[in-house]
């Protein structure tokens, strides 16, 4: 694959990872989208680097100027049991290991096959050809493998699930809590970006 397209690319498929499937929740380095509890499942609420919210509803009707990005997360929709945990951090801890290591075949099991499919349509409308492998093995190539290792090497905090998404809040190795947003597909959850994991408070430390 030419190399001029690998900026196009990254940036066409980091989006598309992070649209889903049309799900109001989204994991990149820059920005993310919950779903806060009092707002139900259609509404949004931004969490950018500069720490700017919108001000959700509350159970009364009234609103709440309280509600940070890290505190909706961690409140999102409810604790995971013991078992739907332990599968869903599973999951995201294989996504991380695998860029870690650069097993792009192992990572493009871990997405969700509407985005791989997306990749190899935006891949075609531009004349070439390439697996799901060395799509992403042009995509990533080493940029994401130190922050893979990191959150290989992390310790889970917890899992926050509610409905098909769900959000596993970690620390990475030498790092600060994070979180990364898993989506169900079928019976087996999936990784919905291509960055390991995103700071709950990008601007501590």
């Amino acid at each position: 694959m030419p190399r001029s397209l690998s900026a196009s690319l990254l940036t066409a498929a980091i989006s598309l990872l992070a649209a889903g499937c049309g799900s109001s929740s989204s994991s990149t380095s820059s920005t993310a989208s919950v779903n806060t509890p009092a707002q139900g499942t259609s509404s949004t609420q931004s969490a950018t680097q500069t720490g700017t919210t919108s001000t959700p509803s509350g159970p009364s009707g009234g609103t709440s100027s309280s509600q940070t990005p890290e505190k909706s997360i961690k409140t999102y929709g409810s604790a995971a049991s013991t078992g739907e945990a332990a599968t869903i951090s599973a999951g995201a801890f294989s996504f991380f290991r695998a860029m870690a290591s650069s097993d792009y075949a192992k990572l493009c099991q871990s997405l969700p096959a509407s985005n791989r499919k997306q990749m190899q349509a935006f891949v075609k409308a531009k004349k070439q050809n390439g697996s799901c492998p060395a799509i992403l093995k042009t995509l990533i190539a080493t940029r994401g493998v130190p922050a893979a290792r990191k959150a290989a090497a992390g310790r889970l905090i917890s899992v926050r699930v509610k409905g098909t998404t769900a959000f596993v809040i970690f620390k990475p190795r030498n790092g600060g809590p994070s979180y990364f947003v898993m989506r169900r597909e079928g019976s087996a959850w999936k990784a919905s970006s291509l960055e390991p994991g995103t700071p709950l408070n990008p601007l501590a430390g």
